[in-house]
């Protein structure tokens, strides 16, 4: 089972260490272990803001005196910037510089001691100005482990304001699993989505939602064009969640997938698609039950005949069909059906005290 040992999360919000400046194409966060063990993995809040960067190199180091890095590498890993993740968006909006969680494996486990300084040191020699790698960080310093530092060769350090989010593991910590429900409640303009956390993973769930496209979703946060994420926040226990789209486009497919992400990585449900605008008349129980639905959508329309939904509308019906008959026959004129069978209405017997069995007769003969 894998353990997380020193680590340090920063509270939500928009702060970050950019590099790829040209005084800061290398960034590291020092840390003190407390107790002696051996570190297999990082995981590190990042994303990246153009797509091909080059790979960017994660290793550790001890440190000086002052908390920064020192001497060559003791463990290392290089990751592609393929594989470097997009920040989550809000409705095509700018990022919101949170960053999503990302694992990597060491080449070789490091054993580290209990109490001596190390530091994490991220390198990334493609990134420029304009083409940048970021680190979500605090705006203040308050992690009392160590500090944030940044370089321009790798060996020169200086310290900068803030503490930069990490964790290190003895194993490969697990990400949070989702799934993904059909929408519900397609109205005109409105559709809800649903979703489901099913396991939390290794570490805190720190934002959760759907994203929402066009098109068939893969991996969004890997590909341009996926910006319309719903931010829902942290999770800390499993469970369902909704939301609401508005704004929809009748007759227009959508697609959407539920998503959990955490210091280990985002995960996500499967790709589930609807069609908004479907308009269904009438809307009331009491004519679903025995009646014609005009269903609308642009560019269509059609007719169903049908008795309704037996668990519901027939059962939220019967009183609406009293009142009806009430008011025309008179309250004498209603009858009142024992437990176990449903006021109906046929073209042959007017109002009756049906069965279940005789209700599903006569929605076959529909």
């Amino acid at each position: 089972m894998p353990t997380r040992y020193e680590y340090y999360h920063p509270a939500l919000g928009d702060n970050a260490l950019q590099i790829g400046l040209s005084s800061r194409d290398w960034a590291a966060q020092s840390f003190t272990p407390d107790t002696s063990h051996t570190i297999t993995h990082v995981a590190l809040k990042m994303w990246k803001n153009y797509s091909n960067i080059g790979n960017v190199v994660v290793s550790i180091r001890l440190t000086d005196v002052n908390g920064r890095p020192k001497d060559a590498d003791l463990a290392s890993a290089t990751i592609a910037s393929s594989g470097i993740y997009w920040s989550p968006t809000s409705g095509g909006g700018s990022g919101l510089r949170e960053g999503v969680g990302l694992t990597v494996a060491l080449d070789v486990p490091l054993a580290v001691t209990a109490g001596t300084q190390y530091s994490i040191v991220i390198y990334a020699a493609g990134a420029t100005a304009s083409r940048n790698i970021w680190w979500r960080k605090t705006a203040s310093s308050v992690y009392a482990g160590g500090i944030l530092c940044y370089s321009t060769n790798g060996v020169n350090w200086s310290s900068s304001v803030g503490d930069a989010a990490f964790e290190e593991w003895d194993g490969e910590p697990s990400k949070p699993t989702v799934t993904t429900q059909d929408a519900t409640s397609i109205i005109t303009s409105i559709a809800t989505a649903n979703g489901n956390v099913t396991a939390l993973g290794d570490s805190e769930v720190y934002q959760h939602g759907v994203v929402r496209s066009g098109s068939e979703i893969t991996d969004p946060l890997l590909e341009l064009g996926y910006n319309e994420f719903v931010l829902l926040g942290a999770k800390a226990t499993v469970g369902t969640f909704t939301y609401g789209f508005t704004g929809l486009t009748p007759g227009t497919t959508y697609h959407y997938k539920a998503y959990a992400i955490s210091m280990a990585g985002i995960s996500y449900g499967v790709d589930v698609s609807f069609v908004a605008g479907e308009v269904v008349f009438p809307t009331d129980p009491l004519a679903r039950v025995s009646s014609i639905r005009h269903i609308f959508r642009p560019g269509s329309f059609r007719m169903q005949v049908q008795l309704g939904d037996l668990g519901f509308d027939i059962d939220v019906a019967e009183a609406l069909v009293r009142k009806e008959v009430a008011r025309e026959l008179g309250e004498a004129g209603a009858p009142r059906c024992p437990v176990g069978t449903f006021l109906a209405w046929s073209a042959e017997r007017g109002y009756f005290c049906a069965t279940p069995e005789e209700i599903i007769e006569m929605q076959g003969e529909l």
